[in-house]
């Protein structure tokens, strides 16, 4: 598991004003769950990402990795990268080798694999991100822009990290992308049984796929808990984070208003169906 315990980061100017990022946050993240973190623009959702896995220094606060300290007790900051992958926001602006095939390689060659090893990590990722084989040996440049995507996202899966956290991994790409994505992070879970941490501005993105979310305004955490807990707060309150009620839970809200029982407990599309369907069973069986 990855624990944050009390972590505060300040930015200092030239001019020594300083800016608090982050204070005091803390949380945890048990093998194979996954944690939703949600805030407005410059909540300092990407600062403390960034001390998560060692790039940025706590001005206090620890950060645990199964009960060891990732400042202390790791021989240097790369060995933490390998526990800790980090995906930043539009990853495939870092893509730079010739091939598909050697892009996500990279960091399993700097680790030292043997070349099977690293054809079967590279082949079974690639598959499991929709890289159909015959795009490994094209340059990553000539890809479309989702495909740019998960080639930058396999290159950190392929290393198989103790946890995985991803900045806006689905920022500008359109809905059918944006479900693919989301669907090779659910699948890559159920496989690997790794611990991940996504942010993301989309409620209905975090609702759908976390067991624990984070939410964050001005530096500071304001929620964490259930996804369910979360939207028993008052909407008003959750528009002032920049939290908009998502879609399909207005739309539960309006039919649970018409005197249907709706479970409080209905956040996303799928748990909406299964609903919706028992009421239409019901409604036939009465009829």
């Amino acid at each position: 598991m990855i624990e944050a315990r009390n972590l505060s980061y300040t930015y200092e100017s030239e001019n020594n004003f300083k800016t608090s990022a982050v204070e005091n946050i803390s949380f945890s993240v048990n093998n194979g769950e996954i944690l939703g973190i949600l805030g407005k623009t410059g909540s300092g959702k990407s600062t403390l990402v960034q001390m998560l896995n060692g790039l940025l220094k706590p001005l206090s606060g620890e950060i645990i990795l199964n009960g060891k300290n990732i400042t202390t007790d790791f021989k240097n900051k790369y060995e933490v990268f390998s526990k800790i992958g980090l995906v930043f926001q539009y990853p495939e602006h870092q893509l730079f080798e010739s091939t598909v095939f050697d892009d996500i390689a990279f960091g399993l060659k700097n680790q030292g694999l043997e070349k099977p090893e690293i054809h079967s990590r590279v082949i079974k990722i690639a598959n499991m991100l929709g890289l159909n084989e015959n795009l490994l040996s094209r340059s990553p440049l000539s890809l479309s822009g989702g495909e740019k995507r998960r080639c930058a996202i396999a290159g950190v899966m392929a290393l198989k990290p103790d946890v995985l956290i991803l900045d806006e991994p689905t920022a500008g790409m359109d809905l059918i992308g944006k479900n693919f994505l989301l669907k090779c992070l659910l699948d890559y879970h159920s496989q690997e049984k790794r611990s991940i941490i996504l942010i993301s501005h989309s409620v209905e993105e975090i609702i759908e796929v976390s067991s624990k979310i984070l939410v964050l305004d001005k530096g500071k955490s304001v929620y964490y808990g259930s996804p369910g807990g979360l939207f028993k707060k008052d909407i008003k309150y959750l528009e002032s984070l920049g939290l908009n009620p998502a879609q399909i839970t207005q739309v539960m809200s309006l039919v649970k208003a018409e005197g249907y029982d709706i479970p409080e407990s209905v956040l996303t599309v799928n748990q909406a169906q299964k609903e919706i369907l028992k009421l239409l069973e019901k409604d036939g069986a009465t009829a």
